[in-house]
């Protein structure tokens, strides 16, 4: 019978290294080293979160909101309720229903503007439009700046009454693979969308009336099965969405507001819009008092609205943070793919309350306006989902 082999305890570690070593002989190669987190240290005022530098809030994160006075008017005020971020933890479960439906509305605007008849409203697949931007559109490549903001301003609406077959299919592809698109038909910009498709992130388009109005993106739109309305007479069911316009004047008013004292040259645009947070049972998402945002790259002047619901274009630099209605700005931002991320400081902790990929075509806006992880809530812009 064979002895067990016995191994001095002298011997033992000479052979445990040498076959750690035999081990290790064939990975000779130097490992690539890990990429820093935010590719650096972030600067002063500003943290680390989620791979990039954002503004640091000064403040605890709260809801805010306006209400009714007895003289009728607007008043913002902090909401006794905790802000809930959960929905970026957990998505929501969104119920079954149609694949697609009918969306109507009408233009709703920063303030008072111009006439909103004959304006043209398209609806894209966020995906594939940000997609087409990016490897697909003849419109990034070219070279003259007003070339490429004439080509990112072609909307289906105008390509839909051209007669020359060549001229109409190359408009049809400068304006992108639209789903549906419509005219608006009276001064409040009423319009109607056909075969729109539910719960997938889509982009509103409001273009049309050069010189009234600025062509603007409503970026991260979502048409929500649990959100959509039924007309009680004929049992029609369909989403209602009131996009934002923003006319000329406002543009420029905001931009002077946050102390930009020249015009936005036209190869940037503008990002801005409201963040909210997750909402929860019993409530909608309400507006962020105390949130910071990160956009990369950023604009040449950013800044938050002072929280007046009288004075819509009240925007100021001074503040680090948003206010009582949520409401943010960033004008002069580089047209291309960008990344916008919002967070709020609650116990002593940054908590994500947006984090969407976007494209900022030149000369234009878009808005975002972030209800959980929903930029926008279908069924309605009110809370009461009228």
């Amino acid at each position: 019978m064979r002895r067990p082999l016995l191994i001095s305890p002298l011997v033992a570690p000479l052979i445990a290294l040498l076959v750690g070593v035999a081990g290790c002989g064939g990975d000779t190669e130097d490992k690539a080293p890990e990429p820093e987190p935010c590719g650096g240290p972030c600067a002063d005022g500003t943290t680390c979160f989620e791979d990039v530098c954002i503004v640091t809030p000064t403040i605890t994160g709260q809801l805010g909101g306006e209400r009714q006075r007895e003289d009728g008017k607007g008043e913002p005020y902090i909401l006794d309720a905790p802000v809930n971020t959960l929905c970026w933890v957990t998505p929501d479960v969104v119920p079954d229903g149609p694949a697609t439906v009918t969306m109507r509305g009408k233009i709703d605007e920063l303030a008072v503007g111009p006439p909103k008849s004959n304006m043209c409203v398209a609806a894209y697949l966020q995906s594939a439009l940000m997609d087409h931007w990016a490897d697909g559109s003849r419109c990034p490549g070219l070279a003259a700046v007003q070339e490429r903001v004439d080509c990112f301003r072609i909307d289906p609406c105008e390509c839909e009454a051209m007669e020359d077959a060549a001229a109409k299919a190359q408009c049809e592809a400068d304006a992108g693979p639209v789903l549906s698109y419509a005219t608006t038909t009276d001064n409040d910009g009423a319009y109607e969308l056909t075969d729109v498709p539910t719960n997938e992130p889509l982009v509103l388009r409001l273009s049309g009336r050069e010189g009234l109005w600025k062509e603007t993106f409503m970026w991260g739109v979502e048409i929500r099965t649990d959100r959509l309305q039924t007309d009680e007479a004929t049992g029609d069911v369909h989403a209602r969405f009131d996009p934002i316009g923003v006319s000329e004047g406002d543009w420029g008013v905001v931009q002077s507001l946050l102390g930009l004292a020249s015009t936005v040259p036209p190869d940037r645009g503008a990002v801005a819009g409201e963040l909210r947070d997750c909402g929860a049972e019993g409530r909608e998402p309400e507006p962020l008092h105390g949130a910071s945002f990160h956009l990369d790259p950023d604009g040449l002047v950013r800044g938050f609205h002072g929280g007046d619901p009288e004075n819509p274009t009240e925007f100021s630099a001074d503040f680090k943070e948003s206010q009582y209605l949520g409401i943010f700005g960033s004008v002069g931002v580089p047209e291309g793919p960008n990344r916008f991320v919002a967070a709020v400081m609650i116990d002593e902790e940054l908590q994500k309350v947006a984090d969407y990929d976007l494209y900022v075509p030149p000369s234009a806006g878009v808005i975002l306006y972030v209800q959980g992880r929903v930029a926008w809530r279908s069924g309605g812009n009110a809370a009461d989902g009228s």
